[in-house]
């Protein structure tokens, strides 16, 4: 083959592989945009995506920050409703005090003009030792009764001052005395329900001083309400922080209060709503006092005479009560706390059981 002919092949050559390089160069350069315009996309995909996942994760805790003011909200709401309710709870129990304080009174003054029957006997059992100072005024307060036809059992339980001689010194048949075993408040108290002849029992402690309407109110609502066998009434208390123990005087001073409690049993068992100077009961009620018990026998013996009925609620002050407990014969329960709270256990556990009908 001549030259020229060979020159002219391999420009054709020359120029087939400049082409074709030409063309891949292109295809690489199309390849290159098209992965830049895949690589932009993505890029802007990325970006909104992110966008959106900050607009969430922003929408969350816009969302959290509602949730909780919510919940704040709600438990201001709730604690305010409940101070609301407690409020209204407290002026509900003041005005129950108002309306059965009025109750009292009411009562006290209509019953202090009712003509009195004298048919109905009252016996009142007073436990005392080495209370010579004190004995007087318990037994004048008796003495001080509109209603005449009582008698007083004193059980002189062991005295060793001067209480047989002021006994002694009072001229009234009504009055009997006798001995006491000398084996704590109960068994005294046992001693006189043995001597009692009257159709109404009640007591009396010999520091306090019994208000001079009681024997014409029980008597008048045991005839009155013949279908009860028990009822309790109001005491007036000298000084309601010394019997509470307040650390705070109310705001009206250390000043004598009404304590005149509804009856309810299932609040009964779990603590005593009155004092035995307040409790009446027909003779014929199966009243004794647990020897076994060296104090809250008057809680005990509440909770026996309403174990199958509740007791009448009697809106009359019966005793004055004195919160000093200078020689008392229950005086000893005060020394040991742990023996005392043996003791609520006994008497709670001696009496679970089914309520009283109310």
């Amino acid at each position: 083959m001549n030259q020229p002919h060979r020159s002219l092949r391999s420009r054709l050559w020359e120029q087939v592989a400049s082409r074709t390089g030409i063309t891949a160069l292109q295809r690489r350069q199309a390849d290159d945009h098209q992965h830049l315009d895949d690589l932009a996309r993505a890029h802007d995909t990325t970006a909104r995506v992110a966008g959106h996942a900050a607009h969430t994760a922003g929408a969350a805790l816009l969302a959290a920050g509602a949730a909780a003011d919510e919940a704040r909200l709600a438990r201001d709401e709730a604690s305010g409703r409940a101070q609301v309710l407690g409020t209204i709870h407290d002026h509900a129990v003041r005005l129950e005090r108002i309306e059965r304080t009025e109750r009292v009174l009411l009562t006290m003054r209509w019953l202090d003009h009712l003509p009195v029957d004298d048919e109905t006997t009252v016996s009142v059992v007073l436990p005392t030792r080495n209370r010579a100072q004190r004995l007087p005024g318990a037994i004048a307060s008796v003495q001080a009764q509109t209603h005449r036809r009582w008698e007083l059992v004193v059980v002189d339980d062991g005295s060793t001052d001067d209480t047989r001689a002021v006994l002694d010194g009072f001229d009234d048949d009504r009055i009997q005395v006798v001995a006491g075993p000398a084996r704590g408040l109960s068994a005294a108290r046992n001693a006189g329900l043995d001597h009692v002849t009257g159709d109404v029992v009640v007591y009396l402690d010999d520091d306090n001083r019994m208000d001079r309407l009681w024997c014409q109110a029980v008597a008048w609502a045991f005839a009155e309400h013949p279908d009860h066998d028990v009822a309790y009434g109001a005491r007036l208390i000298d000084s309601m922080d010394r019997v509470l123990a307040r650390a705070e005087a109310t705001p009206f001073g250390d000043v004598p209060e009404l304590h005149f409690e509804p009856f309810d049993r299932a609040t009964l068992e779990r603590g005593n709503i009155a004092d035995i100077g307040v409790i009446a009961h027909r003779r014929s009620a199966p009243a004794r006092f647990d020897e076994s018990l060296p104090w809250l026998e008057d809680w005990d013996l509440l909770l026996s005479l309403t174990a199958t009925a509740a007791p009448l609620e009697l809106p009359v002050v019966a005793v004055h009560y004195t919160s000093e407990p200078i020689g008392r014969l229950s005086d000893a329960m005060r020394a040991g706390t742990e023996a005392h709270d043996r003791a609520r256990a006994r008497v709670r556990a001696k009496h679970a059981g089914p309520p009283a009908d109310t």
